[in-house]
């Protein structure tokens, strides 16, 4: 993904993971896989090698509850990462900026998609953070963190286009 988003030469920085600590008790945490810098706009992008269950065709309810359960670890773990940012614990960027918190994207890349609703998988990320689903947490997360799978961001790219011009438009529209 790090050479993709060189290669779409459309981003001031792209930075690849690293490593930072918290405290004595939270060392060695990972900054999400990709992170780039689009003006005042940034992507925090964490890579899944998933693939769905052969078994989510058949409708296999266990199956698509553990799908289900899984991405909205991952968007847990995108929006842990960005608020680790925004709280200063790292910065990935040489330029320095303070990016508005609508600006500050999260993407999980999946290998392929499942397609499950995404309004269901924000209700297990609502469930999981004991949140209610018209918080204003629930909302940044809805609006700002999404699921994508990696052939679009191929599509994207290929094109030499900027991927948080798309993110903004579905800012603006988080139920999508």
């Amino acid at each position: 993904l790090n050479y993709l988003l060189n290669l779409a030469n459309c981003y001031e920085e792209v930075v690849q993971d690293f490593k930072y600590d918290i405290s004595s008790k939270r060392k060695n945490l990972r900054t999400p896989d990709v992170m780039v810098r689009a003006g005042h706009r940034c992507i925090f992008f964490e890579c899944k090698s998933a693939v769905p269950f052969l078994s989510l065709r058949d409708f296999d309810l266990d199956k698509i509850k553990a799908t289900k359960e899984r991405y909205a670890n991952s968007i847990i773990q995108v929006f842990n990462r960005i608020q680790d940012f925004r709280e200063g614990f790292y910065y990935p960027f040489k330029h320095v900026m303070d990016f508005s918190v609508e600006n500050i994207f999260g993407v999980v890349v999946l290998l392929e998609d499942s397609f499950i609703p995404r309004g269901s998988i924000y209700e297990e990320v609502a469930t999981k953070l004991n949140l209610s689903m018209d918080s204003p947490s629930m909302y940044c997360i809805r609006s700002n963190i999404k699921i994508i799978d990696f052939h679009e961001i191929e599509d994207v790219s290929f094109c030499g286009e900027d991927y948080s011009k798309c993110l903004e438009i579905q800012r603006n529209n988080p139920s999508d």
